[in-house]
């Protein structure tokens, strides 16, 4: 059986799932075409399978997510969609998790934005912040698929934080994604760890003492992720293409999304943030005290990671919210490679016979 690589997953092309005679629709490789699409200065490259030729199609606007109107994770779930649909990977090989809360309902609303059979895509609801504890060992059985860990700030900066640790450090292929809005909202209101310190709430009876968690910082500095990103939940195109460069890069990708909650964070709406935007990787600003152009000479280079952390830095310290490829590792090797697991021959796979260690085996242990 021939395994192939394809935009990120690694699989068999088993002709009645993909050949002409598919009632699935023909997945046609010797067509696509290498394009390549940049962020900032960053080149990135897939195979682009002709829009004619797709087997794959798109609902263009989706169906009405069950979340509140105007809310910003209805647009990452749009921009998740259609990265999906422009990279044509079959919905058998996405593997999608998330945890509870508001963010917790991607995996469920993802189906809503594609038509079939795309809309099929594995998703799975997991205990709070387990997430990507649940995503790191799905990528370990099946290495060949593409592995989608997310939620909410709450679920993946608070309770999920040690598990988010874990997974970065440990550089399994997959993309890990928070959707960012700095509350609680499901649960009405409270504070999450991204809240800004003195930040006062109706459901508040104190204002918050604790300095805001950053998770690019976590990321970046803490965790030595290989590849870190942010942007905003209400520009789609490039929300595609942020989830598009994650899901190409061979290791955990981290992309801080934000996201502007209506409903319980409206101190914080589109209004609130596009005087702090600044667009690291191209240079491009908006009302922004720091230039960058006069500090590094108008160059901004994502693929060192102590210059993006001292510029990343020192944007925050001075009250901006970077937004952008703040890192890039070109030569990064998954946890995966380096240990030489192949979706040719998957733990999940394995017989439990395969799996029994014999007598032998554990008398030299």
């Amino acid at each position: 059986m021939e395994f192939v690589r394809f935009n990120g997953v690694e699989f068999p092309y088993h002709p009645e799932f993909y050949g002409e005679q598919s009632p699935f629709g023909h997945l046609p490789l010797e067509d696509a075409v290498e394009t390549s699409f940049q962020l900032g200065q960053q080149t990135f490259t897939y195979q682009r399978i002709p829009e004619e030729k797709r087997p794959y199609p798109n609902l263009e606007m989706g169906n009405a997510a069950n979340m509140c109107l105007g809310c910003g994770h209805i647009g990452i779930s749009q921009g998740l969609a259609d990265a999906l649909y422009e990279l044509q990977i079959p919905p058998w090989l996405v593997m999608a998790t998330s945890g509870i809360g508001c963010g917790g309902k991607w995996s469920s609303d993802i189906g809503q934005m594609l038509d079939d059979p795309l809309h099929r895509v594995y998703g799975a609801h997991v205990t709070h912040g387990q997430s990507t504890s649940s995503g790191f060992a799905r990528g370990v059985i099946q290495p060949g698929l593409l592995n989608i860990m997310g939620g909410g700030d709450g679920d993946i900066a608070s309770i999920g934080l040690a598990y988010l640790h874990n997974v970065i450090a440990s550089n399994v292929n997959g993309l890990v994604f928070s959707m960012t809005n700095n509350v609680y909202g499901l649960t009405k209101g409270q504070p999450s760890r991204t809240s800004e310190k003195g930040r006062k709430d109706r459901r508040m009876t104190a204002a918050l003492e604790m300095e805001p968690l950053d998770l690019v910082l976590e990321a970046l500095a803490i965790s030595g992720a290989t590849f870190v990103a942010r942007t905003l939940s209400s520009d789609r195109k490039k929300t595609r293409d942020y989830f598009m460069a994650a899901i190409l890069h061979p290791g955990c990708a981290v992309l801080d999304i934000i996201s502007p909650c209506v409903t319980w964070n409206m101190s914080q709406n589109a209004g609130y943030w596009k005087p702090l935007l600044f667009e690291m990787a191209t240079g491009n600003y908006q009302d922004v005290v720091v230039d960058l152009e006069k500090h590094l000479d108008g160059k901004f280079d994502p693929t060192d990671r102590a210059t993006a952390e001292f510029v990343y830095r020192r944007l925050t310290e001075a009250g901006k919210k970077p937004v952008g490829l703040v890192y890039y590792n070109k030569d990064s090797v998954s946890f995966q490679q380096d240990h030489g697991l192949r979706a040719e021959r998957p733990i999940g796979n394995l017989t439990s016979a395969e799996l029994t260690l014999s007598q032998d085996d554990l008398g030299k242990m």
